[in-house]
């Protein structure tokens, strides 16, 4: 099976998983799973489903003390949102 003909069969999978009301998480983690295990063995598919997980929560959590913050500020009424469009603080 070609690479593009597994991309539509995953397309089709994730389809059908989500018409049978399976969480979309899960449809998308099993068919992705699936095709990088057809495509490139399953030692690789197994040790990205080890990794990404550690990298996703060291990239992602790593920038929410700025995100909070930002949102504590417009909770708190500091910042002014015209600002951020491009208008004059009157």
């Amino acid at each position: 099976m070609s690479n593009v003909a597994l991309g539509f069969t995953g397309i089709g999978v994730v389809l059908v998983l989500l018409a049978i009301r399976m969480p979309i998480g899960i449809a998308l983690g099993l068919v992705s799973f699936t095709g990088i295990a057809i495509l490139r063995g399953f030692d690789v598919a197994l040790g990205l489903l080890m990794a990404v997980p550690y990298d996703f929560a060291a990239n992602w959590l790593s920038s929410q003390p700025v995100d909070a913050t930002h949102a504590l500020n417009f909770s708190a009424g500091v910042s002014n949102f015209n600002v951020f469009l491009g208008r004059s603080f009157n």
